[in-house]
């Protein structure tokens, strides 16, 4: 993450925290780059679908195709909120992405054995993924409640993040 730990890493974030900026203000508007680059990111496979579906005959309504392209980027906003804390926190770039990372194959494992093991189906509920893509998007539409949890999980992340940095000191 280029946010804060790979600045606080390298040695330069003395350099960017010399301007006249609080301790928050520089949090979130590190947060605010990375946040829309993701969206950017996130959002590019749903734009190349809706453009070329009329021309491959892919019979999904364009609303339900932005429906998922939408719960991608709800997706996306959870784990960089989870892992922006836990760089914010640390300091330490490959701890962030070590936890965001390995929250993410287990959200995603979860997802995945939920449906296997008996009795389990409560195990879909821990996991970002279903709420992500868990109600069939492409067929069903918009799931409103869900979307909010992903984005309430990257909020929450987010804001502890910058409340973080702005508590703790900062390796130069």
């Amino acid at each position: 993450m280029r946010t804060i730990p790979r600045p606080e890493e390298d040695g330069g974030i003395e350099l960017l925290m010399v301007n006249p900026l609080s301790r928050r203000a520089f949090a979130a508007q590190r947060l605010l780059a990375t946040f829309l680059a993701v969206t950017a990111l996130a959002a590019v496979p749903g734009v190349l679908v809706l453009a070329i579906a009329p021309g491959v005959g892919i019979d999904v309504p364009a609303d339900n195709i932005a429906s998922a392209s939408a719960g991608l980027v709800g997706l996306a906003w959870c784990y960089l909120g989870i892992t922006f804390a836990v760089g914010a926190a640390t300091g330490r770039r490959g701890l962030a992405l070590a936890v965001g990372g390995g929250l993410a194959v287990t959200g995603y494992i979860l997802r995945g054995i939920s449906g296997i093991i008996d009795g389990g189906d409560w195990l879909k509920w821990l996991s970002p993924f279903h709420y992500f893509i868990g109600t069939d998007p492409l067929h069903t539409g918009w799931h409103p409640a869900h979307l909010l949890a992903l984005v309430a999980v990257g909020v929450v992340g987010a804001a502890a993040g910058i409340a973080m940095f702005d508590r703790r000191d900062v390796g130069v």
